[in-house]
């Protein structure tokens, strides 16, 4: 294990892939959970969970680090929580942090402090893609949302939309692959889903 991440906020992570998205119940942890599933065969992937909401904890959860602006925990049971799902889904650990904005990067740092080089980290968070270079960033929508400036932002820097009724979200190997532990992007053009009005 690493101890001592070393990262700049300026360095291409190729080993990351983030998602994102325009807000709650958009299938950002259901692609998550699907990605996790469609390669735990052959890789090790970390799934991480990033919240700016204090939620409570259960047991399956054990607390491994807390700051003054950060608390981190390791999921060690299936359940119905989003880092729950991730090891339903296959990964090798799942990771659960609370954070205020002002600590979201140190807090990641932390994790991946925790993770080999050769592990294949898949992070869901709101705002992790202002501060990183991941090595594929996807943002997940309803077609008929309507994006604020906040979450246009991070549209902008994502590499692809994933809409919620698109195939991609069920079959993610339509948008990524892996080569030599890295996240890639499958070049093609995208089409722009019909809206279900």
């Amino acid at each position: 294990m690493d101890s001592n991440p070393s990262f700049s906020l300026s360095e291409y992570l190729p080993n990351v892939l983030l998602i994102t998205g325009s807000g709650r119940e958009r299938g950002k942890t259901m692609l998550a959970c699907n990605i996790i599933s469609r390669w735990k065969e052959n890789h090790d992937i970390i799934a991480i969970k990033i919240s700016t909401h204090i939620h409570e904890h259960p047991r399956s959860v054990n607390l491994i680090h807390r700051s003054d602006g950060y608390a981190i925990w390791e999921e060690k049971a299936m359940s119905p929580k989003d880092s729950g799902r991730f090891l339903e889904a296959g990964a090798v650990k799942a990771f659960y942090i609370e954070t205020s904005d002002h600590e979201l990067v140190k807090a990641f740092r932390f994790i991946c402090g925790l993770c080999s080089e050769k592990s294949l980290i898949i992070c869901e968070s709101g705002g992790l893609g202002r501060s990183i270079s991941p090595g594929v960033m996807l943002f997940v929508q309803h077609v008929d949302d309507i994006v604020g400036t906040v979450k246009e932002t991070l549209r902008n820097l994502s590499h692809r939309i994933v809409y919620s009724s698109s195939p991609e979200l069920s079959d993610p190997s339509l948008i990524i692959k892996i080569t030599d532990h890295r996240w890639k992007l499958v070049t093609r053009e995208q089409p722009i889903p019909s809206s279900s009005h």
